[in-house]
């Protein structure tokens, strides 16, 4: 049964990442063992496509608004991720109901945003995070009944104004690269780390009902 009422996804891989791949099978030597091998965080094994996790969600019925949430459900996702891939695949949730899901893309027509203007900026995994077109975007989930509009908010001149911001409310210039060098210190860290494992760990209890 699905706990939350309502849910937003910024640039999420429900269908794993072949990026996670590459990340995971460069062989370099783990905590405590001197050979070299290959290894990574067990989050990012359970992001692999097909791995055991996803592969788990899936068989409960995937990705869909009904299995998420109670609610409505809205995954906003960028054609140009240089992290999260292949897209739009990994990002779209299926099944998708009108009423109650939206799968976005930054790239929609409607929220294309014309040279030179500061939205204009290609957006990729980090500064999907920072983009004033996904703030609109969010705030509209969380303001209305349903998912996102893209109309909606094209209607009441958002994506205008968004265009104009470039970045979210509150945020300064600059941020989503701010943002991208704070992501890959962290992963930088993990690379290596005492909680890297070789493999895709067992299933835990939670994700097998």
């Amino acid at each position: 049964m699905a706990l939350v009422s309502n849910a937003i996804y910024l640039a999420g891989d429900f269908h794993g990442t072949a990026s996670g791949a590459l990340y995971c099978e460069i062989p370099h030597t783990l905590p405590g063992n001197p050979h070299i091998q290959k290894g990574c965080l067990p989050s990012l094994w359970q992001q692999m496509p097909e791995s055991k996790f996803l592969s788990a969600l899936e068989a409960h019925g995937g990705t869909g608004s009904g299995q998420l949430t109670n609610g409505s459900v809205t995954s906003i996702y960028t054609l140009t991720d240089d992290v999260i891939n292949p897209e739009p695949h990994t990002s779209k949730l299926s099944p998708c109901s009108q009423d109650t899901c939206a799968n976005i893309p930054i790239q929609h027509p409607l929220l294309l945003c014309p040279p030179p203007s500061p939205g204009a900026t290609p957006t990729d995994h980090f500064n999907i995070l920072t983009s004033a077109i996904t703030y609109a975007l969010v705030l509209d989930a969380l303001t209305n009944e349903g998912p996102a509009d893209v109309k909606r908010i094209f209607k009441e001149g958002k994506v205008a104004e968004a265009c104009v911001r470039g970045v979210a409310e509150g945020m300064e210039s600059g941020a989503g690269e701010w943002v991208r060098g704070a992501m890959m210190g962290v992963l930088s860290v993990a690379k290596g780390g005492k909680e890297e494992v070789g493999k895709e760990p067992e299933l835990r209890d939670y994700a097998r009902t």
